[in-house]
């Protein structure tokens, strides 16, 4: 059986890019095998999120409430 951890970060919101930036750290020490499978449970504020195939039809139109945030899965449309 192999190790699980996991990396709780409480109830402060962590900013989207920040949590963003960590899982693939993270994943990237996974691949590398110098970290056991791992789970990171942490909130942020809300954004939508625009993948590589979004279209811009798919967008938030006027003021959204949430920043829209750009990234590089494929998602295809807001809160993918």
């Amino acid at each position: 059986m192999s190790e699980l951890v996991y990396l709780d970060f409480g109830v402060v919101p962590v900013e989207y890019r920040e949590g963003w930036d960590l899982q693939r750290r993270v994943h990237a020490r996974r691949v590398a095998d110098e970290v056991p499978d791992s789970c990171l449970l942490l909130q942020h504020e809300p954004v939508y999120t625009a993948g590589k195939r979004t279209a811009v039809s798919d967008r938030p139109f006027g003021d959204a409430g949430a920043p829209v945030i750009d990234v590089d899965r494929g998602g295809m449309g807001p809160g993918s």
